[in-house]
């Protein structure tokens, strides 16, 4: 019975982020958060050890097999760390989503995605440069523009206010909610149910 219940599909949830205490709570680091708040619902452990250029834990929820991926090549070469995951699973690619950090959507939005541009994110392009395609799923965090004409490149590498934190755990706690409506149902169920803002 045992052996049944790990024979689903593969569902592999990559978070993009820095490695490092420098980077730990930064807004660039919203995927890295994002794994580390599924790995806890859903009990499946990342280790500390890095292998091919990443953190990874590898579990089953409700019958799905579950990869979770934190890259620690550096944000702007994380495609390698997909790439060689893919390469050791290839069945993962059918069920690949990339969480990440988005300067476009106002902070406590989430927008999931089954695919698309990069949005000018680094992370994204550079996978998407490496595997050669778009067709992976995106879990897109809002952290909104930076105010006052600040630098983006600083914005992106600065942590959160105190005054967001509590709006940033629920934004997590919505996209994890998403996570497992769309292993459960489907995609297209997490896009209804979930998309927008976390008060809308």
């Amino acid at each position: 019975m045992t052996a049944a219940k790990t024979e689903g599909p593969v569902y592999a949830f990559v978070g993009l982020g820095n490695p490092g205490p420098r980077y730990a709570d930064t807004r660039h680091n919203f995927g890295f958060m994002f794994i580390d708040h599924l790995s806890r619902a859903l009990g499946v452990p990342v280790e500390d050890t890095a292998i091919a250029g990443a953190v990874s834990g590898h579990g089953v929820w409700n019958g799905h097999r579950i990869i979770l991926v934190k890259p620690i090549t550096y944000m702007n070469l994380s495609g390698r760390a997909v790439a060689r995951l893919l390469e050791k699973r290839p069945e993962a690619g059918d069920n690949l989503w990339v969480a990440h950090d988005d300067l476009d959507l106002e902070l406590g939005w989430l927008r999931i995605r089954p695919g698309g541009g990069s949005g000018g994110h680094r992370g994204v392009a550079h996978i998407q440069q490496v595997l050669g395609h778009q067709q992976f799923g995106r879990f897109r965090l809002g952290i909104g523009r930076p105010p006052g004409g600040r630098d983006p490149a600083d914005y992106v590498l600065a942590p959160f206010e105190p005054s967001e934190e509590p709006l940033v755990l629920a934004v997590l706690d919505r996209a994890v909610a998403a996570a497992q409506v769309l292993m459960a149902e489907g995609p297209e169920a997490a896009m209804s149910r979930f998309n927008g803002p976390v008060a809308g």
